[in-house]
């Protein structure tokens, strides 16, 4: 029991992602052994197999404040990419706790360097941290971190390819994570991330000579030359955060054991090892994963962002996306919400008279419910045949595909507004299923478009070409209706025979119906006599 929780703090140590805050340093723990270095080494075979060990990838020495397990990279690249590359070993300091978990802590900066060949050309590839430290705690019985505290100090990221150059650069980047118990099981895990001073540069390249080329391949390199650009990304900060309520952690840890302690029977005869209790095995281990969480949520959020290219700058105050998702339940439902402030647009891509019409500012978000996923993952898991060519028969197929149900499917535009000077637009609306076929309702108000119009009509005396978007603004307006505040409105409706309408007027018919062949044949034969 004692090797599998080392070696479970180990396993998840070496795939933790690092990431600052004051200096970090490890917890008081007693000196290893060489016993206990073996023990260790034995049990974290039974996760990784012997390879990694025999291969330099993987070792485990006794220290002074509990057991060091090391992960040199360089023959990891070799064997299984064929890269040649310099990396900095990553040791991680592994000690026991008196509650049972595990303190786990590095301090050892990742840095990798390599250059590969693709064709004639060479690419190249460099990853350095100046400085980073990462401190948990890890509770076995969860197979997660119940807390972790991390920083990393200057990353840069730089590869040279065939077509493009990039570099990425980050001041700073801070990790914390906790995880406990999950009320209705599993377990619940919260994650937040900050970067400060992201920037990014891409170069792309322009072809280079080729011998012998024609002329007309001569002109068309010549172009691309021409229109050789670059484009920047940088944010003074970027928030990420994301919280899992029920995640099955031990669950997916117990399906991965299983697949790798079966791992030559299943090499030598798939087909054979899965028509044994191995299939039963698997079957339930993959139910048991379900619905993998009750609840993921996360958020991304970018301050004081721009993006530069050729054709001019585009800012942003601030910039959003929040997601929300059940796992796969008999209701599930997934949500996105994603907003803007402060945006703008510095350059000659947006003409003077459209300034005023370029959104500042947004909030849109979207919501698909009523989607059954537990049904169709259940039949599914039930149906597989592991030593099948094609795993689901035709039956299956039809019966998984029958329980999604579109019926039952909802997509919903929340109240949602877009934000310019001249124009304010409001849209709200739901889509359904009716027979597999679409319908729904849209409304949308637009506040401000009398000054919008007026606006547009001044600039089209000094750009005529502007007079066809005026048409098509008024063209809009004819179809809306003016509400008690001033505002227009326009109410689109779809029904499911295809039919749309705008405030109650028809502008588009139902979808012709075709009649079937028996049924045409005689009235054509009839019409030609």
């Amino acid at each position: 029991m004692v090797r599998r929780l080392l070696a479970t703090t180990a396993l998840v140590a070496l795939l933790a992602l690092p990431a600052y805050a004051e200096p970090l340093s490890p917890e008081p723990a007693s000196a290893g052994t060489s016993e206990e270095a073996a023990a260790l080494r034995a049990s974290l075979a039974e996760y990784v197999t012997q390879v990694p060990f025999e291969k330099g990838i993987l070792s485990v020495e006794p220290d002074p404040a509990g057991q060091r397990v090391t992960l040199n990279g360089a023959p990891f690249l070799k064997d299984y990419f064929g890269l040649e590359a310099k990396v900095a070993p990553l040791s991680f300091l592994v000690s026991p706790r008196a509650d049972g978990d595990w303190n786990v802590f590095t301090n050892d900066p990742i840095r990798v360097t390599f250059d590969t060949k693709v064709g004639e050309q060479v690419h190249a590839f460099e990853y350095s941290q100046g400085e980073q430290a990462f401190k948990g705690v890890f509770a076995p019985n969860l197979f997660a971190y119940r807390a972790v505290e991390g920083f990393v100090r200057d990353t840069v990221n730089i590869q040279n390819e065939g077509a493009t150059d990039s570099s990425t650069t980050i001041a700073g980047t801070k990790l914390s994570m906790s995880a406990g118990p999950g009320d209705a099981g599993g377990v619940d895990l919260d994650f937040q991330q900050t970067l400060t001073n992201y920037g990014q540069t891409v170069g792309v390249k322009a072809p280079p000579p080729v011998e012998g080329e024609t002329p007309e391949a001569r002109s068309q390199r010549e172009l691309a030359a021409s229109l050789f650009m670059s484009f920047g990304l940088k944010a003074g900060e970027v928030e990420s955060t994301a919280s899992v309520k029920g995640a099955r952690n031990v669950e997916g840890r117990d399906l991965y054991t299983l697949l790798l302690a079966h791992t030559e029977a299943l090499e030598a005869d798939h087909r054979k090892a899965l028509a044994g209790p191995l299939g039963e095995d698997l079957r339930a281990a993959l139910q048991k994963t379900m619905p993998f969480w009750t609840s993921l949520d996360v958020a991304v959020t970018a301050r004081e962002a721009s993006f530069q290219s050729m054709l001019g700058t585009l800012r942003f105050g601030e910039a959003s996306q929040a997601t929300r998702m059940t796992g796969l339940a008999e209701d599930a439902r997934l949500e996105t919400d994603i907003s803007f402030d402060g945006f703008s647009v510095d350059g000659a891509v947006v003409p003077t008279w459209a300034a005023r019409f370029v959104p500042k500012a947004a909030q849109l978000g979207v919501v698909v419910s009523g989607v059954d996923l537990k049904a169709p993952a259940d039949l599914a898991i039930r149906h597989i045949d592991f030593t099948a060519d094609e795993p689901f028969p035709e039956e299956a197929k039809a019966e998984i595909v029958e329980a999604l149900d579109p019926a039952r499917i909802k997509i919903t535009l929340k109240p949602s507004v877009i934000r310019s000077t001249d124009l304010d637009l409001h849209l709200s609306g739901e889509m359904g299923f009716v027979d597999e076929k679409p319908t729904g309702t849209l409304t949308a108000r637009a506040v401000g478009l009398d000054q919008t119009i007026a606006s547009l009509k001044r600039a089209a005396e000094r750009e005529p070409d502007l007079q066809q978007v005026v048409g098509m603004a008024q063209m809009a307006q004819g179809l809306g209706r003016k509400t008690a505040d001033g505002d227009w409105e326009w109410v689109v409706d779809v029904a499911a025979d295809g039919s749309v309408s705008v405030n109650g007027a028809l502008v588009k018919a139902p979808d012709s119906e075709t009649l079937p062949e028996t049924e045409a044949g005689p009235a054509e034969d009839a019409g030609q006599q």
